[in-house]
């Protein structure tokens, strides 16, 4: 019962869509989260109906934040989403689960068509109720990773079906949807490469040459592509993200070095184990700091395992899952600089090569007259993919819960600890009250005094500290943090706000020393 060939097609598409919708269900009442308040709040307020071809000329964060991404068609979905919906959570995340129900029985029409029909329900319904999908689903700007997706599998499906039935149409439709991926966001440009390998393993594996994975199809996708290109380099001054807001900025080659290898070990770790989950892994100290040991078993226990899999399952199925996961997570692997370690967000289309592998093995077991065992060990799977779904959405239920949780996985993340002492800060402004309890502003100052210990030069901890000063109308201490801040984020404006206002009421006041305390450095 693990593959589509002994389960009637329908009720195995069935399955496979209640599972797409039956996992993050329950975080249908979740709040806005990470990103989510900035995107949605400072970002977009004040666009309207008539402004919303604007975006399509603005980076994404537009004036909140350097210009780093231009994604104008993600920019434009969030836009409309917030004039629709405004502070209504639950039909954002209704999108976000209708979204993944169209990609979840993409993948399995998918791996049907690229003749994995024994492994195709298992790997679907894993891939559909697979946790790492949660940034995904219980944040609104993960919609523009899962709608990214959605046209990359779009776009194959529409390859294959062209290569199969000999028509153009099907094949224009590859590429215009790869225009709207990549308008989505980046990631989406590995469409052409996941081609070329669904076409030189699946398609025409009897080729030779270069015709075996490369033909005018696949150049076909060059012009998007360049049209994209084109209109990124006059948002954002160039093609390629500035290395300065990197975390491979100024970073010696040993340091690289461990950047992709904690990257990709966590990629590999997080689709086939995912624990720990969070919206931010930060500068991850424990695998940068020193030898990461846990990702380096991991990188070197799935080559093994991809060994053992073409063994046992086959070549094909085994060179599909390693070249899909490397293809997919190459991009946010460090190897050309970018702004995350690690994004579950970013790990949607990689699972896909996990549960793919993990169907084969069940298709294999079915297969070998062990189809009891093979159902089970499904079924057990499918129910701990759901508990462990409902979990992460359980613990990211509100901003506050998420980073609570996020500081007890990842006790050495001074993000997360500065964040849940932000939410305590602020969250009086959400209730409507004018100050903050007493006992928030003890609390946040608690955990960014860890944040500090754990980083002294944390700007965010240091802006923290100066806030719970405020709040206790000590502006001299106040001031003291702000002049921190300002040397290591200099024009930054949250902190030149607050020091002018610091230095505007002392001026007001001689200290005892008969000085002026505004004089501060």
């Amino acid at each position: 019962m693990t593959g589509t060939a002994s389960l009637d097609p329908r009720l195995a598409t069935g399955l496979v869509a209640l599972g797409a919708l039956l996992s993050f269900a329950p975080g249908l009442g979740n709040e806005f989260l990470g990103d989510d308040r900035i995107l949605l709040g400072p970002r977009l307020e004040g666009v309207g109906w008539a402004q919303l071809p604007g975006l399509l000329r603005e980076n994404y964060w537009g004036p909140v934040a350097v210009a780093q991404h231009y994604r104008p068609l993600g920019v434009l979905l969030l836009a409309v989403e917030r004039l629709l919906f405004g502070e209504l959570t639950a039909p954002y995340h209704a999108v976000a689960l209708l979204g993944h129900l169209a990609c979840s029985l993409l993948v399995l029409r998918l791996l049907r068509l690229l003749g994995f029909e024994a492994a195709a329900f298992a790997a679907a319904l894993l891939f559909a109720v697979h946790p790492i999908h949660a940034e995904v689903m219980l944040t609104v700007y993960g919609q523009l990773d899962l709608f990214a997706s959605l046209a990359v599998l779009v776009g194959l499906e529409r390859t294959v079906v062209a290569h199969r039935t000999g028509r153009t149409g099907p094949q224009l439709v590859a590429w215009m949807v790869y225009a709207v991926g990549i308008g989505f966001k980046e990631s989406a440009a590995v469409l052409p490469a996941l081609t070329a390998l669904v076409r030189g393993l699946c398609l025409t594996p009897e080729a030779r040459g270069v015709g075996r994975w490369v033909t005018r199809a696949e150049l076909g996708f060059a012009l998007p592509l360049a049209i994209m290109l084109a209109l990124r380099w006059p948002v954002l001054g160039g093609l390629t993200p500035p290395i300065e807001k990197t975390f491979a900025e100024g970073q010696p080659f040993e340091m690289r070095v461990r950047l992709v290898v904690a990257s990709v070990g966590n990629a590999l770790r997080l689709v086939f184990a995912p624990s720990g989950q969070t919206t931010f892994y930060g500068a991850m100290p424990d695998s940068l700091g020193g030898l990461p040991w846990r990702e380096i078993a991991w990188l070197t226990g799935a080559p093994l395992f991809a060994w053992l899999s073409a063994r046992k399952l086959g070549a094909t199925v085994a060179l599909f899952a390693v070249g899909w996961f490397a293809l997919t997570v190459a991009p946010i692997a460090n190897i050309v600089p970018v702004f995350v370690v690690v994004a579950e967000r970013s790990l949607y289309l990689p699972a896909l090569s996990a549960t793919l592998l993990v169907g084969a093995w069940l298709a294999l077991a079915d297969a070998s007259g062990r189809r009891r065992l093979a159902t089970i060990a499904l079924a057990g799977l499918v129910v701990l993919a759901v508990a462990v779904s409902w979990r992460v959405t359980h613990h990211w239920r509100t901003e506050l819960s998420m980073w609570l949780y996020t500081a007890y996985a990842h006790p050495n993340n001074p993000t997360a600890l500065s964040a849940a002492g932000g939410v305590f800060l602020n969250r009086h402004h959400d209730e409507r009250r004018l100050t903050p309890r007493a006992e928030d502003v003890e609390t946040a100052d608690l955990f960014f005094s860890a944040a500090l210990a754990l980083n002294p030069h944390m700007s965010d901890a240091l802006l923290g500290k100066a806030g719970v000063a405020l709040a206790r109308d000590d502006c001299r201490a106040a001031l003291d943090y702000l002049n921190r801040a300002r040397r290591l984020r200099p024009l930054e404006p949250r902190v030149e706000h607050q020091r002018r206002l610091c230095l505007e009421e002392l001026r007001g006041a001689r200290s005892p020393e008969g000085t002026d305390p505004a004089r501060s450095p």
